[in-house]
């Protein structure tokens, strides 16, 4: 072979290894993020399906009219500050409109309206819609107005719309709604204790049964997992490499992948048998690092935890002042 013949086939195999070095490198760095979850599928969706069941039975898209029309309407009110405690309102301070919001709760209440919370995946249209979307933070208030404008017993049934709009959220709303709940709940319990008034027969204020107390985490980990499943939210942010670019690629980021992490981790965290929630950041954090990486999981399962966690401790400490 020549010396020219022998230059090129060294070229050639310098060439061919850096090719071989180079699939060798990338293939080492993207597997991780290719590799499904360590369980089998059925044992993955057999969890999730128990997830999905700690939620209440969908509600249909009605029956809470009157109540995002009375946060619209308080929308257009003044904003009075009735959000951070349990205030107390003389009867001649409250305008108008005021005196109208707090009618159209009362009579949401005496028409056992309910509450649906807000889709994940859906941007509002319209005002009611508007309103059921900002429906957490505003329920906070306008109890707060039916509760510090109610003097006595007389206003009962004030009081009585206040609780019942805290233990919808409670139970059906997702975790800002449900720690708005508990909130309401907490609030109307002082408003008995400090007017000196008897809880009625009838109030539930038990402790929540674990049920109670991870369906507001499960129904946002299947609004999350809507997302996943190819909602119009799905645009994953992956995580920013040293490099100041993205890692793992966008492009290379699965729905499918992404999803079947999810419901692993979120299965392995909340289906039954419950934990105590204290326990359930270090399983989180044991599970996830059994996980191939991701890109979502842990930041769903991470607000998961700490919502069911801060859920029981705001349970103990309401049942406290009873």
């Amino acid at each position: 072979m020549t010396k020219w013949g022998r230059g090129l086939l060294a070229s050639l195999a310098l060439l061919v290894a850096f090719f071989v070095g180079f699939v060798a490198f990338t293939w080492i760095r993207l597997q991780p993020w290719l590799a499904p979850p360590e369980a089998s599928p059925s044992d993955i969706e057999k969890r999730w399906v128990a997830v999905v069941n700690l939620q209440p039975p969908p509600r249909p898209r009605e029956g809470d009219e009157l109540l995002l029309e009375a946060i619209s309407l308080q929308a257009k009110t003044k904003k009075r500050d009735c959000c951070k405690s349990l205030t107390e309102i003389p009867p001649d301070a409250l305008v108008p409109s005021e005196r109208s919001v707090v009618a159209k709760l009362v009579e949401w209440h005496e028409s056992d309206g309910v509450v649906v919370p807000p889709l994940c995946v859906v941007t509002p249209e319209g005002e009611l819609e508007t309103a059921r979307d900002r429906m957490a933070v505003a329920s906070l208030r306008l109890a707060g107005l039916a509760l510090g404008s109610a003097l006595g017993e007389e206003d009962m049934s004030q009081v009585l719309a206040a609780w019942h709009l805290g233990e919808e959220l409670r139970l059906h709303g997702r975790v800002l709604g449900v720690a708005v709940g508990y909130a309401i709940r907490a609030r109307t319990i002082e408003w008995f204790a400090s007017r000196g008034v008897e809880l009625p027969e009838g109030l539930d204020v038990s402790t929540p049964s674990p049920a109670e107390l991870y369906g507001a985490p499960a129904r946002d980990a299947v609004g999350e997992d809507e997302v996943l499943n190819g909602g119009p939210g799905f645009a994953l942010q992956a995580r920013p490499a040293e490099s100041g670019g993205e890692w793992p690629p966008q492009v290379l980021v699965s729905p499918e992948r992404e999803q079947q992490l999810h419901r692993h981790v979120v299965g392995i965290v909340l289906a039954p048998p419950f934990k105590e929630p204290v326990e359930l950041e270090a399983l989180l954090r044991e599970t996830l690092k059994k996980q191939p990486p991701s890109v979502f999981p842990p930041v769903v399962t991470r607000k998961v935890v700490e919502a069911a966690v801060a859920e029981s401790e705001k349970s103990e400490a309401h049942m406290k002042q009873l």
